[in-house]
C-alpha cells in the first residue's frame, strides 16, 4: 500500500509527501524507512519537523521525472 501511494503521488507530479505512522514503539516508523530505501521513486527521506509529527511523521521526497 505504501508503494502505490507513493506511486500515484509521484504520478500526480507531487515532489514531497508525509507518511504518518505514529509513535508508539518505532516498530512501524522503521518499516516504512525501509520501504522508502528500497523504492526507486524516493530521493530521500527524514523526520517531520515537529510542526508536522515530528518522529511520528516522515518527510519522503520524491524523485523528479527528467
Amino acid at each position: 500500500m505504501l508503494a502505490d501511494f507513493i506511486e500515484n503521488a509521484h504520478r500526480l507530479g507531487l515532489r514531497e509527501v508525509r507518511i504518518i505512522h505514529g509513535k508508539g514503539g518505532s516498530i512501524m516508523k522503521r518499516l516504512v524507512w525501509e520501504k522508502l530505501a528500497e523504492n526507486p521513486l524516493v530521493e530521500e527521506y527524514h523526520n517531520a519537523r515537529s510542526l508536522f509529527g515530528g518522529w511520528g511523521a516522515t518527510i519522503a521526497l520524491l524523485k523528479v521525472e527528467d
